[in-house]
């Protein structure tokens, strides 16, 4: 996945295929861990996702929104 920072924001072009990786810091940001949920949906093997404890501030339903719709998340505590 290509990223490149442009004044307004970042471009993101997706298309390739996204592995089992370990991401261990969101830096506190619920958006960059709702993304990376999203992003993981497209990979073909678990993603781990730490620092998972942001949203819940802005989206405390983020988690079991998603089970609702069928995505299979296993949360460690």
């Amino acid at each position: 996945i290509k990223i490149k920072e442009i004044k307004s924001g970042l471009s993101i072009c997706g298309g390739g295929k996204i592995s089992s990786t370990q991401i261990h810091n969101t830096y506190g940001d619920h958006r960059i861990f709702m993304a990376l949920c999203l992003a993981a949906l497209k990979s073909e093997s678990p993603i781990l996702i730490q620092d998972n404890n942001t949203y819940l501030d802005s989206y405390p339903k983020f988690i079991d929104d998603l089970k609702k719709i069928g995505v299979s998340i296993k949360e460690e505590k």
